[in-house]
C-alpha cells in the first residue's frame, strides 16, 4: 500500500483562493488530544455547494475535524467549473459525488490524474444513473432485484422500438418480450435521473395510475384516471411490491455500517408528511442480518463505501428497487458520530492504519438505550399496557345483490370450465376482467346462434347475463369500446357441476336436494351439465365509504391518547403509528365491497389523502384470504345448514299463530331478538303474504313510473347511477321469485327484500313511494327471526356451524395474540430503532393490529361461539357478564360496519410468570343503523299519536297519520278497508312502543365556579385514572353523571346515560364512543362499542379459541 502520509508531508502547493477550509463549530466540547501529526490528511470535498455545505454534510465534516487527524477542504462552485484540474488542491482523500449539474467527467479526471483515495468511485456513479444497468449489476451479485423487464425505443421522441423489441399492451396486463406483467406494475425511466415512476392498477380496482415524481411541496405523487402506460421513451417494468405503506431507506457507511429509516410510501396518497421544521418524518428502523448484507453487497457493487438505496419488505421477503448512490441521513446525531466515525477509520485504514487504533481508543460510543430496557422503565409506561388489538368488522353500506341461476349444457361453458378449473375441481369462480370478457363475448355468440336457430332455451337468462356483463362504471351503448369496463369488484360468475336429476322448481325441493347431493358427492359428470349462477350488485355505496372512513377516524380513539406531542383524540395511535411501534395489517375478503370498505376505513385511520386504488393494493391483503374470510361450510356443516333451512322453510309455512311450543321450537336459546320478532310475526304465512302484497304495490309503483317518460327523465339516475328501470327489475325478480307456483314461499328470499327496501328507505326516498316504510315493518321482523337462524336454531348446531366457518380465522387469532403476547415480532420488518430517537419517550411500546373485514355470515358465527362455545363457565359468570349476553340476545340485526374488537392488555405490575399478566377485552358494535332510525322515527310518531287519542280509532289515526307522511294517497283504501279488501295489503303490526324505563340522567348542581370539561376532557379525566389501575368491569357510563361539562357536551353525556343499564363501557369504549359522537347527524354513523367482558385472562381466551380451532372442515 502507498504510503500516503510521507507523501502528504513533503506536499507544497499554493492553496487556490476558490477553496476553503471548512469553519464548522465541533459539536464536542473541545479537540482531542493527541500527540499531533506532522502534517494532517487533507479530505477534499468535491461536490455542488447545496450538497457540501448541507446541514448534513456540516455535521459530519465538524465531527471529523474534532478528529485531528484531517483538514477539511470543500471545493467550490467556482473553482468546479471555472478552474482546471491542475489548479484543484492536491489533496490525500476525495470524496466526490454526482448531484444535477456536477462536472463529473472532471472530477474522474482528476482523480485518475492525482490518485486520491477515493470514498466512492466516481466511473460507477455513471452506472448508477442508468436503472438498467443497475438492476443488472444487482442481479449479477446475486442482490435480490423485482422481477422486471426493459423496453427500448429508438429515442425518446420515437415511439418506435428497438430491433427485437417486442410489446402488446392490454387491459389489465402488459406483454413485453414474452414476459407478463399483471396489474399492478410499476413503469420506471431508464433513466435514472429521470424521477416521473407510474403504478398501473387494474380495472377491477377502478383503474388508473399513481404518478410519482421529486417532492414539490406537501406532494410526492398525484392519481391519474389514465391506465395506458407511456409511448414514448425507454422503461423498466416491473412487478409491483405490497409493502404496506412503507418505504425503506438504507444509508451505508463502508462495508460494514448500514442504517435504515421509512417513511411513508409516496405511492399511498402522494402526501408528504414533515415535522416542525419541515422535514419529511422519517424513522429509524432495524435491520436484520440478511438486510445488513445486502446493504455490504450493494456498497461493494458499485465501489460507494457512502451509499443509499431503497428496499422493498414484500411478501416475507427484501428487494432492492433503487440505487440512490451518495446519500446522507438528514437529522440525526447519532448517525451523525457513527458515519464520522466510521469515514475517518475508512480514511486511516488506507491512508495510516497503524492510527486507526487510536482514533478507536478516543471515540466513546454513545451507549443507547435499547427497547428492553425502555419497556421496562415503569416511569414512561402506564400499568397496563395495549398490546393487541383484533378487528372482525362488516362490511359498509351497499347495493342490493342480485343473483341469477341457469342450466348450462352448452360445450362453450364446459370448455372454459375445463379451462380455468383445476383438476377435481367441482365449483369455479370467475371474477377477472378477462375472464368476464370471455363469457361475455361467448353469451353474445350463444343468443345470436339460439335466435338464428329459433331455439328459446335459455335465451331470456342470456341476455339477462350479457346486459349485467354489460353494465358498469362508464358504461354506455355509446361507448366507442366493444365491452363494459369491468371496473370495480361488483360481478362474478360461479359454475358448479350438478347431478343428473332434473332440477326443483319448489324451495323445498331445493333444499332437499342440498342434503341429498351431500350423501351423493357426484364425482362423474356423464351429461356435461353445469349450473351457472350470476352475482351481481352488492357494490359499496358513497355513503358506506364515508361511513368507513369515519369509522376508521374514530376507531383511532381505541387507543392510548396519553402523550406529549398533541391532545387532540386519536393523536397517540398517530404518533404510535408513525414512529414504528405499530404493526398493522388488514385483511379483507375478495368481495368488492369488502375491500372498499377495509380500503376506506384504512384511510380514515391513517388519515391519508388520495384514492382508494392505491390504498386498497398497499395496505389491504386480499389475495388468498377467502379460506380466512369467506369460507362457506362444505360437508357435515353444509348439510346441517340445509336441514336448518328445511326446519325454517316448514316454520315460515305455518298457517297458525305461533304456540308456545313454537317458541321453545324455534327459539329455543330463548333470545329476546327472537321472541321479539315471534311476537309481531304472529302467523308467518300470513306475514309473508302480507309481505308478498307489499311488494306487488311496490313493484306496480315503479312501472307506473317507468311507464312515465317525463317521470323518467326526472328521477333517472337514482342513487349510485341506477336507472328506473333496473330499479323494476331488481323488484319484479323479487315478486317473481319469492312464491312459487304451487304457493309456498322461497325464505332465502326475505333476507333479499328486506335489503332491497332498506337501500330504497335511505337512498331513493326522492321517488315518493307509498307505503315503503310498511314494507320495512312488515319484512324486518321476518328477517330478525330468519338470517341470524340461518346459522344454527339449537345452542349445539350454532356452535357447529360457527366452527366450521371461523376455524381458519380462529387459528389466525390465536397466533396473532401469541406473538403479541410473548413480543415476537419476527413477522414485523418494520421496528423503530430506539438507539437513534431519544425524543421517542416509550421506545418499548409495540402494539399488533389485526383487522379482518368480511361479511355478515362471519360475524353471526363469531356471536354465537361466544354466547354458546362456553367462553365463560356458568358457575363462574359474574352479573355483568349475564348482562352482556342478554344485551347481544336484544339486538336484532348485525348491521354494516358490525364490531368485534378483541384488545388485550398487558399489567405490567405482575411477574412475567404470573398466567394472569395478561388479560383479553371484548368489545361490540351492532353498527350502522340509519335507516332503523328512520323507520323509528315514524314509528314512534305514530305511537305518540296513538297514546294521545286516548284510545280513538287506531285505524282512522292511523291512516291520517299515513295519509300526512305519504305513506297513502288521498282517497286510497284505509287501514280499516284494506283489512277485508284482498287486493290491498292488510296493515302491518306495528313493534311495541319504545321502553321508557331506562335511568333518568342525573343533573349536576350549577356551581358558578366549577369548571366545565369538554368532551374529550370529560372521558380522559375518567379514562386516565382507570387506566393506572387495575382493569376491572364496572358501568363506567355512571361515573358520567358526577362529572360537570358544558351545556354543549351535556348532548354526549345524556347519549351515553340513555344506553340501557347492560351496556358497559371500557376505557377504550368510552374513548371511541366520544369519538364517533358528534351533534346533529355524526353519530349516526355507527353505534358505540359495547364492553362484553373486560379482564378475561389470556389462558382461558386462548383455551377457548383452541377449542374452536380444532374443528373438522
Amino acid at each position: 500500500m502507498p504510503n500516503y502520509r510521507k507523501k502528504s508531508a513533503k506536499m507544497t502547493f499554493k492553496k487556490s483562493p476558490s477553496a476553503s477550509t471548512i469553519k464548522t463549530r465541533s459539536v464536542f466540547p473541545a479537540r482531542l488530544s493527541e500527540p499531533s501529526l506532522a502534517k494532517k490528511f487533507k479530505i477534499g470535498i468535491c461536490a455542488m455547494e447545496n450538497k457540501s455545505r448541507s446541514i448534513p454534510m456540516k455535521q459530519i465534516l465538524s465531527r471529523l475535524d474534532a478528529q485531528n487527524f484531517f483538514e477539511i477542504i470543500v471545493f467550490t462552485n467556482q473553482m468546479l467549473f471555472d478552474l482546471n484540474i491542475d489548479e484543484w488542491p492536491r489533496v490525500d482523500c476525495l470524496l466526490a459525488f454526482y448531484s444535477t449539474g456536477f462536472p463529473l467527467d472532471k472530477a474522474i479526471a482528476f482523480g485518475n490524474k492525482y490518485k486520491p483515495f477515493m470514498i466512492n468511485d466516481l466511473e460507477m456513479q455513471k452506472v448508477i444513473r442508468n436503472r438498467e444497468k443497475v438492476y443488472s449489476l444487482l442481479k449479477s451479485d446475486n442482490v435480490p432485484v423485482p422481477r422486471y423487464e426493459v423496453l427500448k425505443r429508438k429515442d425518446d421522441l420515437n415511439q418506435s422500438l428497438e430491433d427485437s423489441q417486442v410489446m402488446e399492451e392490454h387491459e389489465d396486463h402488459l406483454t413485453i418480450n414474452d414476459q407478463v406483467f399483471t396489474k399492478p406494475f410499476v413503469e420506471k425511466p431508464v433513466n435514472a435521473d429521470d424521477h416521473n415512476i407510474y403504478i398501473y392498477y387494474p380495472q377491477a380496482a377502478g383503474g388508473g395510475s399513481q404518478r410519482l415524481f421529486r417532492k414539490v411541496y406537501e406532494r410526492s405523487s398525484i392519481y391519474s384516471p389514465i391506465s395506458r402506460v407511456r409511448k414514448f421513451g425507454s422503461y423498466i417494468y416491473e412487478d409491483f411490491m405490497p409493502t404496506d405503506g412503507q418505504d425503506v431507506k438504507v444509508y451505508t457507511v463502508g462495508l460494514h455500517y448500514a442504517h435504515a429509516e421509512a417513511r411513508k410510501s409516496p405511492t399511498l396518497d402522494g402526501r408528504v408528511e414533515r415535522d416542525k421544521d419541515g422535514k419529511e418524518l422519517r424513522y429509524p428502523v432495524i435491520l436484520s442480518a440478511k438486510e445488513k448484507e445486502i446493504a455490504r453487497l450493494v456498497a461493494l457493487a458499485f465501489k460507494q463505501n457512502i451509499c443509499g438505496f431503497d428496499l422493498l419488505r414484500a411478501n416475507g421477503q427484501v428487494y432492492v428497487c433503487d440505487v440512490n448512490g451518495f446519500s446522507f441521513v438528514k437529522n440525526s446525531p447519532k448517525y451523525y458520530d457513527d458515519c464520522a466515525q466510521v469515514l475517518g477509520e475508512l480514511v486511516l485504514n488506507n491512508l495510516c492504519p497503524e492510527l486507526v487504533y487510536v482514533l478507536k481508543q478516543r471515540i466513546n460510543p454513545t451507549i443507547p438505550v435499547t427497547p428492553e430496557q425502555a419497556k421496562n422503565d415503569s416511569a414512561s409506561n402506564p400499568r397496563l399496557e395495549l398490546r393487541c388489538v383484533l378487528a372482525i368488522v362488516r362490511h359498509g353500506d351497499r347495493t342490493p345483490k342480485q343473483k341469477m341461476k341457469m342450466i348450462a349444457k352448452e360445450q362453450r361453458f364446459i370448455d372454459l370450465f375445463k379451462k380455468y378449473a383445476k383438476d377435481g375441481d367441482k365449483e369455479l369462480k370467475l371474477k377477472r376482467p378477462a375472464q368476464m370478457k370471455e363469457v361475455l363475448e361467448m353469451t353474445r355468440e350463444l343468443i345470436v346462434e339460439k335466435e338464428n336457430a329459433g331455439n328459446s332455451d335459455n335465451v331470456e337468462k342470456l341476455k339477462v347475463l350479457k346486459s349485467v356483463l354489460e353494465m358498469g362504471s362508464g358504461y354506455s351503448t355509446q361507448s366507442k369500446s366493444r365491452y363494459g369496463h369491468f371496473s370495480g369488484v361488483n360481478r362474478k360468475v360461479q359454475l358448479k357441476w350438478v347431478t343428473n336429476k332434473p332440477p326443483n322448481k319448489t324451495p323445498l325441493k331445493r333444499i332437499e336436494q342440498i342434503i341429498e347431493e351431500y350423501e351423493e358427492s357426484p364425482t362423474e359428470h356423464p351429461e356435461q351439465k353445469l349450473l351457472l349462477i350470476l352475482k351481481w350488485g352488492g357494490e359499496l355505496t358513497m355513503a358506506g365509504r364515508a361511513q368507513s372512513e369515519c369509522m376508521g377516524d374514530s376507531f383511532r380513539s381505541v387507543y392510548p391518547n396519553k402523550n406529549d406531542y398533541s391532545a387532540l383524540p386519536g393523536s397517540g395511535f398517530i404518533r404510535l403509528h408513525s414512529t414504528y411501534r405499530h404493526d398493522l395489517k388488514i385483511y379483507a375478503s375478495d368481495e368488492g365491497r369488502v375491500q372498499t370498505t377495509a380500503a376506506a376505513f384504512a384511510k380514515g385511520l391513517l388519515s391519508l389523502d388520495g384514492e382508494i386504488a392505491p390504498i386498497l393494493y398497499h395496505l389491504v391483503r386480499s389475495h388468498k384470504t377467502d379460506k380466512l374470510l369467506d369460507q362457506p361450510p362444505s360437508g357435515p356443516g353444509k348439510r346441517i345448514m340445509a336441514n336448518v333451512k328445511l326446519r325454517l322453510h316448514k316454520m315460515i309455512h305455518n298457517k297458525e299463530e305461533f304456540t308456545e311450543e313454537d317458541y321453545k321450537k324455534f327459539a329455543p336459546t330463548g333470545s329476546q331478538s327472537l321472541m321479539d320478532s315471534m311476537r309481531i310475526i304472529k302467523n308467518p304465512y300470513k306475514k309473508c303474504c302480507e309481505l308478498l302484497q307489499f311488494v306487488k304495490n311496490i313493484v306496480q309503483q315503479i312501472k307506473d313510473i317507468s311507464d312515465n317518460p317525463e317521470l323518467v327523465a326526472e328521477y333517472n339516475p337514482l342513487y349510485h347511477d341506477e336507472s328506473v328501470q333496473l330499479m323494476l327489475g331488481r323488484w319484479s325478480k323479487l315478486e317473481k321469485d319469492f312464491q312459487s307456483k304451487d304457493g309456498s314461499f322461497d325464505i332465502s328470499k326475505i333476507p333479499d327484500i328486506f335489503d332491497n327496501i332498506k337501500y330504497d328507505v335511505q337512498h331513493n326516498s326522492k321517488l315518493g313511494l307509498k307505503n315503503t316504510i310498511r314494507l320495512y315493518s312488515c319484512v324486518k321482523p321476518l328477517a330478525d327471526l330468519i338470517v341470524p337462524q340461518e346459522y344454527g336454531i339449537t345452542e349445539p348446531e350454532k356452535v357447529e356451524i360457527g366452527r366450521m366457518i371461523l376455524s381458519p380465522l380462529v387459528r389466525k387469532l390465536l397466533a396473532d395474540l401469541k406473538v403479541a403476547s410473548t413480543d415476537d415480532n419476527s413477522d414485523n420488518p418494520y421496528r423503530l430503532n430506539a438507539s437513534y430517537m431519544p425524543n421517542v419517550l416509550t421506545p418499548g411500546r409495540y402494539v399488533r393490529t389485526r383487522l379482518y373485514f368480511t361479511s355478515e355470515s362471519l360475524i353471526h358465527s363469531f356471536l354465537n361461539i361466544i354466547r354458546y362455545a362456553g367462553l365463560c363457565n356458568p358457575e363462574d359468570q359474574d352479573e355483568s357478564w349475564k348482562e352482556a349476553m342478554e344485551y347481544l340476545g336484544s339486538v336484532r340485526e348485525a348491521q354494516y360496519h358490525t364490531q368485534i374488537v378483541l384488545m388485550m392488555y398487558e399489567d405490567r405490575h405482575l411477574p412475567e410468570s404470573d398466567p394472569n399478566r395478561f388479560r383479553v377485552s371484548i368489545n361490540f358494535s351492532p353498527g350502522t343503523a340509519a335507516c332503523q332510525r328512520k323507520v323509528n322515527e315514524r314509528l314512534n310518531a305514530m305511537s305518540e299519536r296513538l297514546s294521545e287519542s286516548g284510545g280513538g280509532d287506531i285505524n282512522k289515526i292511523l291512516s291520517e297519520i299515513l295519509l300526512e307522511n305519504g305513506e297513502i294517497s288521498s282517497g286510497a283504501v284505509t287501514p280499516a278497508e284494506a283489512e277485508d279488501s284482498e287486493n290491498e295489503a292488510p296493515l302491518p303490526e306495528f313493534p311495541e312502543a319504545m321502553d321508557d324505563s331506562m335511568p333518568p340522567v342525573q343533573e349536576v348542581e350549577s356551581v358558578d365556579s366549577m369548571k366545565f370539561l369538554t368532551k374529550a376532557e370529560l372521558v380522559e379525566q375518567i379514562v386516565r385514572p382507570l387506566e393506572e389501575g387495575d382493569l376491572v368491569d364496572a358501568n363506567w357510563t355512571a361515573l358520567l353523571r358526577t362529572q360537570p361539562c358544558s351545556p354543549e357536551d351535556a348532548a354526549f353525556r345524556e347519549w351515553l346515560n340513555s344506553f340501557p343499564k347492560e351496556r358497559r363501557f371500557s376505557p377504550a369504549a368510552l374513548r371511541y364512543a366520544a369519538a364517533i359522537f358528534t351533534e346533529g347527524d355524526g353519530h349516526e354513523a355507527v353505534e358505540p362499542l359495547v364492553t362484553l367482558h373486560n379482564n378475561i385472562p389470556l389462558h382461558q381466551f386462548e383455551a377457548f379459541l383452541q377449542k374452536i380451532a380444532e374443528a373438522k372442515m
